[in-house]
């Protein structure tokens, strides 16, 4: 036997349609740009019968990317930009408040829109002729309208577009075959 306030029946489709352009661009001095742009659209319809809330949502994000690099023979030092979107998921959609815990009651909020991040990073990579590979990277990655639970009176949680985050790191990367058929790969990130 269902019991109404712990029952949560809904119906949720999300379509995402999109396009890319991208462009390449080199030269014989061994400098390359990358460009590319994404379009996209999204629909999200939902009916969430539990709590009698219908949910139709359209977007249209147009998300761009560049890099650029230069050859110094075994090195290459490059710096690129990307925007990338993060929808929100169902759980955070969904407005049913879900009360199995009473000190953490939760809900979500059909009201979020996605998240947008920026991306940029520096980068140095060294190949050498026996396979050795070095990579390093510098990156600062910056989110607006992230979306994080709000909790109001001490124990109700909802999903609201309120956070904003920033990341900054390094990471390492060396690898190289040891021997025939036995390649060694190790890494570091530090944020």
């Amino acid at each position: 036997m269902p019991v109404p306030l712990l029952s949560n029946d809904f119906a949720y489709l999300q379509r995402v349609y999109s396009g890319y352009l991208a462009l390449t661009f080199s030269n014989r001095h061994k400098w390359n740009l990358n460009t590319g742009l994404r379009l996209e659209q999204t629909v999200i319809d939902g009916d969430f019968q539990t709590t009698q809330t219908k949910l139709s949502r359209r977007y249209r994000n147009l998300i761009p990317s560049a890099m650029l690099s230069k050859g110094f023979g075994i090195h290459t030092l490059k710096i690129s930009y990307t925007q990338r979107i993060q929808r929100p998921q169902i759980c955070s959609l969904n407005p049913w408040v879900n009360q199995s815990d009473p000190k953490n009651i939760m809900t979500g909020n059909p009201g979020l829109n996605p998240e947008l991040s920026h991306a940029t990073e520096v980068a140095h990579s060294l190949t050498t002729k026996k396979g050795l590979s070095l990579n390093s990277a510098l990156y600062w990655r910056q989110t607006n309208n992230a979306i994080e639970y709000l909790s109001r009176l001490c124990s109700h949680h909802q999903t609201q577009n309120i956070g904003q985050r920033a990341t900054y790191g390094f990471n390492i990367n060396l690898s190289g075959d040891v021997v025939k058929d036995l390649n060694l790969n190790v890494g570091t990130e530090t944020l």
